[in-house]
C-alpha cells in the first residue's frame, strides 16, 4: 500500500515496537502499541499494560470521528502485525462510528474481544463481533506484500 491523497492509517503493534517507516508519509496516522490479549491473560500472569487501554480506544474514536467530520473523503487502512484480531478489533470501532463500507467486515469475525467491548463502552452502544462464515472464509486474506 502506498501512500496517497485520502487515505489514513491506524496502524497497530507490540509495545516498544517501532512504527512502519512508511507510516509518516500518510497525511492522516494513528500508531497503537498494545499486545493482541484478552482479559483473561492478563489473570495468567501478562501486566495490565499489555492490554489495549481505554485512553488508547478513545484515540482511536477522536480520529476516526476527526475524519469523518472533515471535509475530506478518507479511505481508512487499518493493520496490525498479524492483521487478524486487533486490526479486526478496530475497524469494527470504526465502522460503528462511521457505518461505512467495510468490504471485509465478514471477517472480522476474529476481533479481540477486548478491544471491542472498550469500543462499545466508549460509544455507549454494542459493536457486534460477525459470526465466522461456516463455509470457508469469505475473503483472501491479504499478500504480505500488501503491508504497509
Amino acid at each position: 500500500l502506498e501512500p496517497a491523497p485520502g487515505v489514513a492509517v491506524i496502524s497497530i503493534g507490540d509495545p516498544d515496537s517501532d512504527p512502519p517507516a512508511s507510516l509518516v508519509k500518510y497525511q492522516r496516522f494513528l500508531w497503537l502499541e498494545f499486545l493482541d490479549c484478552e482479559r483473561a491473560m492478563i489473570d495468567e500472569g501478562l501486566p495490565e499494560e499489555a492490554l489495549c487501554q481505554p485512553g488508547q480506544v478513545a484515540n482511536v474514536v477522536d480520529f476516526v470521528q476527526s475524519l469523518a467530520n472533515s471535509n475530506q473523503d478518507w479511505q481508512l487502512v487499518v493493520h496490525c502485525h498479524a492483521g487478524v484480531s486487533r486490526s479486526a478489533a478496530v475497524a469494527l470501532i470504526a465502522h460503528a462510528i462511521t457505518d461505512a463500507q467495510f468490504p471485509r467486515h465478514q471477517d472480522a469475525h476474529f476481533a479481540n474481544t477486548h478491544v471491542v467491548a472498550l469500543g462499545a463502552a466508549q460509544l455507549g452502544r454494542p459493536i457486534e463481533i460477525p459470526v465466522k462464515a461456516t463455509d470457508g472464509e469469505p475473503h483472501p486474506y491479504l499478500r504480505m506484500g500488501l503491508q504497509i
